[in-house]
Parts: C-alpha cells; structure tokens; sequence
C-alpha cells in the first residue's frame, strides 16, 4: 500500500467449519492468509475493483475508501478495516458453508493507545455480544475502562452482512470466480457496480 490514509477492508474465506463453531472463534486478530486476491474501492462513488497487489492499489479516500484482501472457499471470514481520523475500526464476519453469518468480531482502536474489542454471533439478524473487553493498542492486553471513555465511539455496533452475497463487492467476487472456473485461481483483474 502507498500510505497509512488509507481504508483497508480484508476478506479471507477459508474453509472452514459450521457456523456455530465459527462464532466461537469469529475473531479480528485472526491472520490473513498471504493467497487473497486484492480488491479495492477508492472512494465512496468509485465502484469496486481488483488489483494485481496491495502495492498497485491508488491511494484512497478516508471517507469511503476501502480495500479488501479475498481468498474464496466454501465458508469463509471477511474482516474489514475502516480508519479514521481519531478511530478505527476492525469487523470479521464469519459465515458457514452455506454463505450465512455465523459469528462476528467488532474492534474500535483509538489513537488515545486503547481499544474496544467485543465477540459474538448473528442471530435473528442482529449481533448478539459473547464477550467484551478494553485493551491496549499496542500490546493487545485487557485493561480497566479508560478515563473519558463517554467521548469515545462505544456505541457503535458492527454492520452485519448476513449472508456471504449480502457484502458490498459480492457481484465482483461472483464474476471474477466464474470467469476462472473455481474458486482459487490466480485473479483476473475487473472491476463491479456499486
């Protein structure tokens, strides 16, 4: 990537296990592997596209720029990351095999050295929480709540894409897997419609 002013979404889907075992491990600390394909959307107006690497990607905008990282299997996560300006923001989405969330991790990183973490599963279209916790940004540990907590973003709530064809790119992932014929070739760059 060119610069830290950028807006990273990341898709892994990896094969993997039933949703109810996905929510129990539907984290954002889990590791991307190195195979996703690159895909990126600008801005908020340009429409989503895929790239050879991470380091052909232009630079994008922090409102509505994203970038996402995509290895397609039967089941599979997708995280995506939206910076800010005081915030940002980490979502993992984990689906079963037949494209439904399972399982979701939210995290808020402020710039004041601490975070939001929470995990838990879709249920009935909405996210229910397992777990909550505050840490440091630099070392991941728990902490105590944080001084001036109130000013900070602690009522966000993940936005939840409930099925695998629900996710803003999902035409662009369709296409580009049809046009190689299964779901782990090397990418064909395209672009997708909003």
């Amino acid at each position: 990537m060119k610069s830290m002013g950028r807006v990273f979404a990341v898709l892994a889907l990896a094969a993997g296990a039933a949703p109810s075992v996905l929510a129990a491990t539907c984290s954002v600390r889990d590791k991307v592997p190195s195979t996703a394909r690159v895909l990126a959307k600008t801005s908020d107006q340009a429409p989503w596209s895929e790239y050879r690497s991470l380091q052909d990607v232009p630079d994008l905008t922090l409102s509505g720029g994203t970038t996402a990282l995509v290895v397609l299997k039967k089941s599979g996560s997708v995280t995506i990351v939206k910076p800010g300006q005081t915030f940002w923001i980490y979502t993992r989405y984990c689906y079963g095999e037949d494209g439904a969330l399972g399982g979701v991790g939210f995290e808020v990183r402020t710039y004041l050295g601490w975070g939001y973490r929470m995990e838990g599963s879709a249920l009935q279209g909405g996210f229910s929480a397992n777990s909550r916790e505050f840490f440091r940004t630099k070392d991941g540990k728990t902490i105590r709540q944080p001084e001036g907590v109130a000013d900070a973003p602690m009522n966000l709530q993940p936005t939840l894409y409930l099925s695998l064809d629900k996710l803003p790119f999902a035409a662009l992932i369709k296409t580009t897997a049809r046009a190689h014929g299964k779901h782990d070739a090397a990418p064909a760059l395209a672009k997708a419609s909003n």
